[in-house]
């Protein structure tokens, strides 16, 4: 089941170099994120095993590499499991869910193809609106335990009809995978990845820029340029020059009329710009705690 064994076109030398995915599994304890950790991985790294108490306690990471493209698989502990903190628990996601421009992020809920239980499902709501806004364009279903669904003869589509998992289902558009963790076909695997390939690019809540890029041909032509320095130095008006339109607010004046940071986008030479125009550094007007 390892990516090494996937036929997926090749990338081009160039782009491949620089490409990695970070993949987080996110779900209840028991769900099976440690097994889907693995069966990505093709090796077992994450201890998977029954258990009536959480196995993963920390977040834990591995990789692999398929034509020259990095994976790394993250696999946390379970969600608002009364046996671990929530403060504890909370810090160690905020650092995962940090934009990371170096790797496209897909998030992975993973839930078993059980019958789901009022308190279950409630949890899984909540699992829901913790994942950022941001994410959510990027965040799959991924149901495990598709094994049994095979020998009752019954599809995914059979399971859930008709059932409350699809209220999860419609916050993340529907988008949803099946895992059997216990075979050795890496056909799913590999239509798992090609789906994550289609991941859009994520928009940062704080200025409003690509982090990834939708396709990998344009990944290395991407471009942001920061403006920085004093007020009244001509940062908003440079930025209008670049991209060739005023989106800035440019005016005389001896106090600053840029009070936040903001950004525009063009193409110029073929190429994305993003130029970013940012208060002045030194402003009196603003406590060094606001820039």
């Amino acid at each position: 089941v390892t990516l090494r064994e996937q036929k997926m076109a090749p990338l081009p030398k160039s782009i491949a170099r620089s490409l990695n995915y970070k993949i987080i599994l996110l779900g209840l304890t028991g769900h099976g994120k440690s097994a889907s950790g693995n069966t990505l991985l093709g090796k077992k790294v994450f201890i998977s095993r029954k258990s009536f108490k959480a196995v993963t306690q920390k977040v834990q990471v591995d990789s692999t590499t398929f034509d020259g493209v990095t994976f790394y698989v993250y696999d946390t502990p379970g969600l608002f499991n009364p046996e671990t903190s929530n403060e504890n628990t909370r810090r160690q996601y905020e650092s995962l869910f940090q934009l990371d421009e170096s790797a496209r992020t897909v998030i992975l809920l993973v839930i078993k193809a059980e019958r789901v239980g009022s308190d279950e499902l409630q949890m899984l709501h909540l699992i829901g609106n913790f994942i950022p806004n941001f994410f959510v364009p990027n965040t799959w279903i991924l149901f495990t335990k598709g094994d049994e669904l095979e020998r009752e003869n019954l599809t995914i589509e059979n399971f859930i009809q008709g059932t409350k998992v699809n209220e999860v289902l419609k916050r993340f558009q529907n988008r949803y995978h099946v895992f059997n963790n216990t075979s050795q076909s890496s056909d799913r695997v590999k239509k798992l990845i090609n789906k994550t390939r289609e991941a859009p690019p994520i928009i940062s809540p704080e200025i409003g820029f690509p982090r990834t890029t939708p396709h990998y041909e344009k990944s290395s032509l991407h471009r942001r340029i920061m403006l920085v320095g004093k007020t009244g130095v001509g940062k908003s008006a440079t930025g209008n020059t670049i991209p060739g339109k005023k989106g800035f607010k440019s005016e005389h004046g001896p106090s600053s009329v840029t009070s936040k940071c903001e950004v525009q986008q063009a193409v110029v030479s073929g190429r994305t710009v993003s130029v970013i125009n940012t208060p002045g550094l030194f402003d009196t007007a603003m406590c060094h705690e606001m820039l």
